[in-house]
């Protein structure tokens, strides 16, 4: 994703200190602990639906730089 995800406050009950959930650390932190970039081949992916041009051109240089891809 080119833009993180946002961080928001999870409502509970009344009078309780409503904690701020940040998304894109946790999507980071379980990404890394579930070592998703060993088990997921991105050399050879196609996304459904298929991405804009220009989203396929951020994602294969991000992969890139990541040396997820050739």
């Amino acid at each position: 994703m080119q833009n993180p995800m946002p961080a928001f406050p999870l409502p509970l009950r009344s009078g309780d200190t409503e904690p701020v959930i940040n998304l894109q650390e946790l999507f980071t932190e379980i990404y890394d602990i579930a070592s998703y970039d060993l088990k997921i081949d991105y050399r050879n992916w196609e996304v459904i639906p298929a991405l804009s041009e220009a989203d396929t051109i951020w994602a294969n240089a991000w992969l890139r730089d990541r040396q997820l891809r050739d």
